[in-house]
């Protein structure tokens, strides 16, 4: 093998021993968290997720923003003004 291949094996190989290592971690927490709570991590993603999907009603959307000024381009008519940050 080169050089190339056998460093790019290496770098696998680290990566892969990282990966089982975060896997092994969460497995211990959601044992953990499981234990703790008496439900599922999938359960409690559930309970929470329906929570998550009702919204407040926003008014009209519109609001003012401070800093924001008010200017006109040479091109345009008086009653075209934007807004510029």
């Amino acid at each position: 093998m080169n050089a190339k291949k056998l460093c790019k094996m290496r770098r696998l190989e680290r990566r892969r021993k990282v990966r089982e290592q975060a896997v092994a971690g969460k497995s211990l927490e959601n044992k953990i968290a499981q234990t703790l709570s008496g439900m599922s991590r999938t359960t409690c993603k559930a309970i929470d997720m329906a929570a998550v999907g009702v919204k407040e009603e926003v008014g009209s959307g519109s609001y003012c923003l401070p800093g924001v000024a008010m200017y006109r381009t040479k091109k345009s008519k008086s009653e075209n003004i934007t807004a510029q940050v």
